[in-house]
Order: C-alpha cells, then sequence, then structure tokens
C-alpha cells in the first residue's frame, strides 16, 4: 500500500465520523485534517476551489489555467502552508494533490478512480473542491507540540478552517478563523 494511503487509513480510524460527516462544500469555509502515528505527521486539506482561486467550472481561458497551475505549485510547497516546529526535524516524504481542471506535470502519484477522500471528482462539477495530503517524517517526534497554520493567510477567502486532530494526546475538534494560529498535537 502507498504510504500516504495507510496513514489516510491511519486517519480515517482516529478521526471520529461525526467530525468527518460534517464536511460539506461551504464557500469561505475549508477542512483540515491532521493525524500523528509514531514518527509519521499526516495532514490533509480540503477547500472548495472558489476559495482558492475564485472560481470552480473548468478553467475558460490561459488566465484562469494560469491561476490552476499555480495552486498546484503551491501546494506542492506545504511549508508555505503550515509550518512544525524545527526542532521536531520534520521532512516530507509524500505530496498527493487534486487540483480540478489542472493537469498536474510532475505527476502526484495517484489515481482518480482508485480512492474517496469525501469529496466530488467531476471536475465538469461547479462546486469543484481542490484536495492536498502532505505526509511529513519527523525525527524528533517528542518535539512535535503543534502546527502553525497559514493556510487563512496564504487563502484569504478562506474565512474558517474547521480543523480535526488525531494525535497520541487524543483527539480534537475547532475552527480556526485567525490568518495566523497554532494548533496544539
Amino acid at each position: 500500500m502507498h504510504p500516504i494511503r495507510s496513514c489516510c487509513a491511519i486517519l480515517a480510524l482516529a478521526i471520529s465520523s461525526t467530525a468527518a460527516a460534517q464536511h460539506a462544500h461551504e464557500h469561505g469555509v475549508a477542512d483540515l485534517r491532521i493525524a500523528v502515528d509514531g514518527a509519521t505527521v499526516l495532514v490533509e486539506f480540503d477547500s472548495p476551489l472558489a476559495n482558492l482561486v475564485g472560481f470552480e467550472h473548468a478553467p475558460r481561458d490561459a488566465a484562469q489555467r494560469e491561476a490552476l497551475a499555480a495552486l498546484a505549485e503551491r501546494l506542492h510547497e506545504p511549508q508555505g502552508l503550515l509550518s512544525l516546529p524545527a526542532a521536531a526535524r520534520c521532512e516530507p516524504v509524500a505530496i498527493e494533490i487534486e487540483v480540478p481542471g489542472h493537469e498536474d506535470e510532475h505527476g502526484h502519484g495517484h489515481d482518480h478512480d482508485k480512492h474517496d477522500h469525501g469529496h466530488a471528482h467531476d471536475h465538469a462539477d461547479e462546486h469543484a473542491d481542490a484536495f492536498a495530503a502532505w505526509e511529513f517524517r519527523c525525527e524528533s517526534i517528542d518535539a512535535l507540540d503543534g502546527v502553525e497554520l497559514r493556510l487563512i493567510e496564504a487563502f484569504p477567502t478562506i474565512r474558517t478552517l474547521r480543523v480535526n486532530v488525531a494525535a497520541p494526546g487524543g483527539q480534537s475538534s475547532r475552527r480556526v478563523s485567525a490568518a495566523r494560529e497554532r494548533v496544539a498535537l
């Protein structure tokens, strides 16, 4: 099994079905799930495409194609969107990105038809969501006490970020609305 998919399975079991069932396509709102298992940290991000690029339909011109390409590039660099404590020495080891309407030239290593993250895969749908999963391996997991979130700062159209955490210290759920906010693990 692909490492990020096995981590996704852990995440699915760790976060209660009630929290996962709360996901709904809502403009201005995005979802973030964080799971810690041993030295592995998995972060999943789901957002309506409109929050990230201002539209949800298939790109209609060069500017919209460029916006989707820029979004895909930005999602490939999780360090600008969230920050793990430097003392934990965490490095990204796997990244999966889905940006409807954008063909990823980098190849993100998964097949759209073989899995379901709980968001629509109908790329022509007028309510399209973007998805990113970042898997980190941490050398000093004991130093991992939180995550600084910069997603609202990076995407100001997101007014609320619903955050679900499953870590050795327990599970939690909260709403974040500040441009930068630290979530304890």
